[in-house]
């Protein structure tokens, strides 16, 4: 009996640990040969079946075949530059990737083609230190390129690959994102802590909202029917995302599960939220439910980046992986509960596992010790 327990102990103690764990498989980038690296963002291109990675310490684009569900390294793209942010045109078959130094690199994705999967060219921007985050226009056919430290929104015929315009903004630009329904773009700014809506036509601000509470606004994320977004805080003094009403310019709900959230994404397949951040000080995926924006689960990946990517076509969520032992692309499928509970409730339920296993070996102990004393006595007739 006394095992019996202690099995089922050490049992809830690795339920209470683990979770419900989905796998998470890991593919090697091979010219890192196992050394950390340095990534900014992650991007799946579905019409090409290809995952791209700006990888900084290569100096280029890592590009993998998604194809199958267990992803397979091919190419890495150099830029010459530090890579930052990406964009996909699947109209286009092109990737565009911001680089330090202020140009954005065009990537040839469509596979049929024999110069897939290798630079284009360079399109060089007025931004001087570097173009960060990228977002695409399918509809006017614009790459929108956020250049935060020069202060710079550059827009760039993705046809022709050249820019047609720019708007002066304040320093701190984070993530351009483009809305359907309304056709304006929506972009943070990190030092500001603000959002601006942006006429990509006219190239005019049309709106500036301050966030209202602390924030240091960096991901963002619309969902489809562009009423509604997701805002990544990367405010040390914070630790929370927030849920922002596009309609009313206001946060409309606090996410307290990820904080220091650096990309954020949306999918209009899975229709859900994918943020890349951190849990409980750990680095994870969070994944939250749209219309209401809902936490569904979080997914502990030890990568130690803030990247992610999701491929609909097999469900299956992308990060690259920096820590010593995880360098490379981790893969796994969408959590469906693991680790949900808030910290304290874990440290609670090991509390109450340990106590129950004291009791038992008190309780069994003391009959045991007992059932020696009476064996040990002499027995009249």
């Amino acid at each position: 009996m006394f095992r019996a327990l202690a099995i089922l102990a050490a049992a809830g103690l690795m339920g209470v640990a683990c979770g419900t764990a989905n796998q998470v498989n890991r593919t090697d980038i091979p010219p890192l040969g196992g050394a950390p690296a340095t990534y900014d963002q992650s991007l799946v291109a579905p019409s090409a079946h290809r995952l791209y990675i700006a990888d900084a310490t290569d100096l280029g684009v890592d590009v993998f075949d998604v194809s199958q569900p267990q992803p397979r390294y091919l190419t890495t793209v150099k830029t010459g530059k530090a890579p930052k942010g990406l964009a996909a045109a699947p109209d286009l078959h092109k990737v565009f990737a911001g680089l330090d130094g202020g140009a954005v690199a065009v990537i040839e994705a469509d596979p049929t083609s024999a110069r897939v999967d290798t630079l284009l060219t360079k399109v060089q921007t007025t931004a001087k230190i570097n173009v960060d985050l990228l977002e695409y226009d399918p509809v006017d056919r614009l790459v929108i390129a956020a250049s935060g430290d020069d202060g710079l929104l550059t827009e760039i015929d993705a046809i022709r690959d050249v820019p047609i315009g720019h708007l002066t903004l304040p320093v701190g630009l984070e993530q351009p994102r483009y809305n359907h329904p309304d056709r304006l773009v929506y972009l943070t700014n990190l030092k500001k802590n603000e959002v601006y809506a942006i006429d990509p036509r006219s190239e005019k601000l049309v709106h500036t909202w301050p966030v209202g509470v602390p924030c240091g606004a960096t991901g963002l994320a619309i969902d489809a029917s562009g009423s509604q977004a997701v805002i990544g805080c990367t405010d040390p003094k914070v630790a929370y995302s927030l849920a922002w009403s596009i309609h009313d310019g206001r946060v409309s709900q606090t996410l307290t599960e990820l904080a220091d959230v650096d990309q954020a994404i949306y999918d209009p397949t899975a229709r859900r939220f994918f943020l890349a951040g951190a849990y409980s000080g750990k680095s994870a995926v969070g994944v939250y439910t749209d219309n209401p924006i809902q936490f569904q689960a979080v997914k502990i990946t030890t990568s130690d980046s803030r990247a992610v990517a999701y491929d609909s076509a097999h469900a299956i969520l992308y990060t690259p992986g920096r820590h010593p032992g995880y360098v490379g692309l981790l893969s796994f499928t969408v959590p469906v509960s693991e680790a949900r509970l808030p910290s304290f409730v874990t440290a609670l339920a090991y509390l109450l596992i340990l106590l129950a296993v004291g009791v038992a070996v008190w309780y069994f102990g003391r009959r045991r010790a007992q059932a020696r004393r009476v064996a040990g006595r002499p027995i009249y007739s």
